[in-house]
């Protein structure tokens, strides 16, 4: 039996959330406040599922429960694909194969979690199988009766449910008023699979060493590291090679540093590391935050068990770039523990495939996402694509080039229609670097980067894809016809009314200020050149009859038609100077106003739908 996660049903802002969980590295993202620590914690409870005498629930649980029962609690299910061997519990006869196609099928183990009574109660298990000829039938295989005892049933060929029998208890955690019973469990068989789920450890986003505490003996790290000091002396006695490969670890991040002392001075513990090549020793509190931040996260690692579920929140705090591709390789690296991590990190980001990734939104509904072997993630990102592209960003604009990229958002925060917050939340990816000859594989190149959007669960993010003006009819036509996958809604595609970006950019003063920046960077001669005598050649070259500048034709307005780039590359030759479409392009753009080009109103009016009711 296959897990693929769980689902939250009345927990914090989700009516329904499903969170998937499986080997290696998953990743939740979202905005502050979006639910991703209230996810984490709620993960946690899976150490009470009723297979253990000892659950360690949370008590602050409670404040994520939105219902106003007399006793709280928040649906937890486990969802499983079911195999061969689940059909042997559940099947009335046996004999027969298996009636549903495990492909579409699905067990899910249903329980109840009540943070006040610190309990984790088992409800029911339901099997939706599925079968290709007819859909599905979802039918409850295990039931709770209002004693409290629990009933296994068998299914016959026509979905009816028979022959139930009693499901062994082995022991009774006690009856609360309004909710009943809930007793322990026997995992085998029925339970068998859910066994690992209990081996959960949360780690605090808030991680804090305090110092000089008390000397004891530490076996457990607590899940905000307080008393790191004295459970890396007790480790340092009685787990030397564990010990060892944490300050490795730690000393090879930060090379300023050779040797970790967990030290016993008149019975208070401390924390010092010792500064290479020297005597000195420097207490954890003044070696910056990054070290002791690591310093607990690679505890909580290398401590914690094999078949661990380790939940992380926000282990990049105060971690350097560099330190965070180290961590996160390591974590990668590791096959015996699996990790969930809710960051904002875009090194943590892109270092994992896009089904890998979350993407949680306050009060969204997210329903289960199978892995997809037909993936465009790694074709995307063959070409240059991250996962923060898309991640980060309250709204996308999608251009076709790099130079679409450095100077449309320079243009918009010139336009004066949107705030400088509003940009810094628009993600501006490109879509170029695969063949675009034709209009059909332009068009598949934006069904991959849909593909992408449903792969991070962002199809109703707000996006357009902008593309150049200079598009022949027929291929606007198909191009504004683009279908999402499955859903089959139009994706938005919208042309610019000239050839291309950097048409809004031929402004003679704009032109004149980026090529005097351009000689004073480069430290060069300036030659004699003023925006009078830019504007006479740029009106020369538009008038021009010139097959590389007006590939269609100069039509009835030149400035529509002409290819912008290659008017700034021949004026940038005339002063010698090199045109380069990113650097400066975005260096123009930042010249370019309403005042000196009211062609830009055309580009404002095509994106300002997405900043409808935005800050």
């Amino acid at each position: 039996m296959q897990l693929l996660g769980v689902e939250f049903t009345d927990y914090a802002c989700f009516k329904k959330r499903f969170v998937p969980l499986r080997p290696g590295v998953q990743i939740l993202v979202g905005r502050n406040n979006a639910g991703k620590t209230a996810i984490l914690r709620g993960l946690a409870a899976l150490s009470g599922l009723p297979f253990t005498m000892a659950p360690r629930m949370d008590p602050g649980l409670q404040g994520y429960l939105p219902n106003a029962q007399v006793q709280p609690y928040f649906g937890l299910d486990a969802w499983f694909v079911p195999s061969v061997e689940e059909w042997l519990l559940f099947a009335y006869n046996r004999d027969q194969p298996p009636l549903y196609d495990v492909a579409i099928s699905r067990l899910i183990y249903k329980f109840r979690v009540f943070p006040q009574q610190n309990t984790v109660g088992f409800d029911s298990c339901v099997m939706r199988m599925g079968v290709t000829r007819i859909g599905v039938n979802e039918v409850e295989v295990v039931h709770r009766n209002i004693e409290g005892k629990y009933l296994q049933g068998r299914v016959d060929e026509k979905f009816l449910v028979h022959h139930w029998q009693d499901v062994k208890i082995l022991a009774d955690r006690g009856t609360w008023p309004g909710i009943g019973r809930y007793p322990l469990l026997d995992p085998e068989p029925l339970f068998k699979d859910l066994l690992p789920l209990v081996n959960v450890k949360w780690v605090e986003a808030r991680r804090y060493a305090r110092p000089n505490l008390q000397a004891k003996e530490e076996r457990v790290l607590p899940a905000n590291a307080e008393s790191l000091a004295p459970y890396l002396l007790t480790l340092q006695g009685s787990q030397k090679r564990i010990f060892n490969r944490i300050q490795d670890f730690i000393t090879r991040i930060f090379p300023e540093f050779d040797v970790l002392n967990p030290e016993l001075k008149e019975n208070l513990v401390t924390l010092t590391l010792t500064l290479a090549g020297t005597d000195t020793k420097v207490p954890l509190e003044f070696c910056g935050s990054g070290v002791e931040q690591l310093l607990a996260l690679i505890t909580f690692l290398l401590t914690t068990p094999a078949g661990t579920t380790i939940l992380l929140d926000e282990p990049h705090t105060y971690l350097h770039p560099s330190a965070e591709r180290e961590f996160i390789s390591l974590l990668m690296e590791d096959h015996e523990r699996n990790y969930v991590i809710s960051t904002h990190s875009p090194v943590m980001m892109n270092a994992v495939p896009a089904d890998r990734i979350t993407n949680i939104i306050a009060g969204e509904q997210g329903s289960f996402r199978g892995s997809d072997p037909k993936s465009v993630g790694p074709i995307l990102q063959s070409l240059g694509y991250k996962n923060s592209d898309f991640l980060l960003y309250d709204r996308l604009i999608l251009g076709e080039g790099k130079s679409d990229a450095a100077v449309l958002p320079v243009l918009l925060k010139n336009s004066r229609r949107f705030s400088a917050a509003q940009i810094e939340r628009t993600g501006f990816p490109t879509t170029e670097g695969a063949d675009s000859s034709s209009s059909i594989k332009k068009q598949t190149i934006i069904l991959r980067y849909e593909k992408m959007l449903q792969e991070l669960e962002m199809s109703s993010v707000a996006r357009v894809y902008l593309r150049d003006g200079d598009a022949a009819p027929d291929e606007q036509t198909m191009l504004k016809g683009t279908k999402q996958p499955g859903s089959g809604q139009t994706v938005p595609v919208k042309f610019l009314p000239c050839a291309e970006v950097e048409n809004y950019l031929l402004v003679p003063e704009a032109i004149t200020q980026a090529m005097r920046t351009l000689k004073q960077f480069a430290d060069s001669a300036e030659p004699e050149f003023s925006a009078a005598g830019i504007k006479s050649l740029l009106d020369d070259l538009l008038a021009a009859d010139d097959d590389k500048l007006f590939p269609a034709g100069q039509g009835p307005n030149p400035w529509v038609n002409v290819k912008g780039s290659a008017v700034l590359k021949k004026i940038f030759e005339k002063y010698e100077l090199r045109y380069d479409k990113e650097s400066a392009g975005a260096l123009i753009a930042e010249h370019v106003t309403p005042d000196n080009q009211p062609g830009i109103e055309g580009l404002v009016t095509l994106v300002a739908d997405l900043f409808k009711n935005s800050a």
